[in-house]
């Protein structure tokens, strides 16, 4: 009698697992294709990991085997494997297609931090600034008072240190800055600490980026500091998590669609990047991915976490080339100066056929001004 409801418990919560897993499953796969319609209830899992299923789908496939449903259990594990594989950031990285260095090829190295407002202390993360020791620094939650700013300058210094004042972004560069633009988005910017009344997103100033043009050894050279809008709800319920969702898969949306079309309108060597906030080949890395080049997956099995949480889970952090900027080493650093870690990545480029940098460039100016216009003007 005891064996029978043994049998009949895991029967029931095999089939309970194998339901919820597979649900999840199947949805993932669906929304990563794009064949999920937005009036679904799942529609975003895609931003939820692939990894993360892994517990439910391995009790799902253990119960099954025990219950003597081992076709069920094969045809989940392949399903997962396919999900995995195609979504999981994973890739091989000696497949991947590098362009021949051209004969003036020359190289940068870039490394990009979430600073967190600096609550690990200013001049511990100024500190491992200059201690990474990167050519260019793309830094995101970058708030800082009038009185600090004078600071980072002179400690960040022969460096140059340029930031925008709406959305915290900013640039570190070690070769001389151009040109320099706070490039205002369409979207509001969100509390970074408290929670998010969507009804009031629109009373909230613009969110921007930060755009510097480099001379490199009398290259132009394109850098780009950005991060894509997060926050939290307005409070903990089911239903305000779920239409802050909502609203934060919107609003990506048309961040990603006005800087894919900004970055369509530059020529050159361009490299960005920051904290995104968003998974990888998630909806608004797969628009990215679609025009640039992700360093750390290109040089790397697994991308690996870049939010430092007590079990993390997450990458976040990206640095991108495109226009002929080729990865050629990428990896995270490991250093604790806020709750992200900083990624860092080896590009090369080639300098031929560059107009000097130090000329004004009446295209690219006229660009830079059409860019940075508010969407419908």
């Amino acid at each position: 009698m005891a064996g029978k409801a043994l049998r009949w418990t895991v029967t029931f919560l095999g089939a309970l697992f194998f339901i919820v897993a597979g649900t999840l499953v199947l949805a993932s796969l669906l929304d990563h294709i794009d064949l999920l319609p937005e009036s679904s209830f799942l529609y975003g899992i895609d931003f939820i990991p692939p990894l993360w299923f892994f517990p439910a789908v391995a009790i799902a496939v253990i119960l099954a085997w025990a219950s003597r449903r081992g076709t069920a259990a094969l045809v989940l594990s392949v399903m997962y494997g396919i999900l995995l594989a195609g979504f999981g950031d994973v890739a091989i990285p000696f497949f991947q297609e590098r362009a021949d260095p051209g004969p003036r090829s020359q190289t940068m190295s870039v490394a990009a931090l979430n600073v967190r407002y600096y609550s690990y202390g200013l001049d511990k993360v100024l500190d491992e600034v200059k201690r990474t020791n990167a050519d260019l620094m793309l830094l995101s939650e970058n708030v800082l008072a009038e009185d600090q700013i004078s600071h980072v300058e002179k400690v960040l210094a022969p460096s140059s240190f340029r930031m925008d004042h709406e959305n915290g972004t900013a640039i570190v560069s070690r070769y001389p800055i151009v040109s320099y633009n706070e490039i205002t988005l369409p979207s509001h910017e969100a509390s970074l600490s408290g929670g998010n009344d969507i009804d009031s997103m629109d009373a909230h100033p613009h969110r921007s980026f930060s755009h510097a043009i480099l001379n490199v050894n009398g290259t132009r050279v394109h850098a780009i500091s950005i991060r894509f809008i997060a926050g939290r709800p307005k409070d903990h319920s089911f239903r305000e998590n779920l239409l802050w969702g909502r609203y934060l898969l919107r609003v990506q949306k048309q961040e990603v669609e006005f800087f894919t079309e900004y970055l369509s309108r530059l020529k050159g060597p361009i490299v960005f990047g920051g904290d995104l906030n968003a998974p990888p080949r998630s909806k608004t890395m797969r628009e990215l991915e679609k025009i640039a080049r992700d360093a750390q997956i290109e040089h790397n099995f697994w991308g690996g976490v870049t939010f430092r949480t007590e079990f993390p889970t997450l990458r976040i952090d990206y640095l991108f080339g495109m226009n002929g900027m080729e990865s050629t080493a990428a990896h995270r650093l490991n250093d604790e100066v806020s709750d992200h870690f900083p990624v860092y990545a080896e590009f090369r480029f080639n300098g031929e056929g560059s107009t000097p940098a130090d000329r004004a460039s009446s295209p690219l100016t006229d660009s830079l001004r059409l860019a940075s216009m508010p969407p419908g003007r």
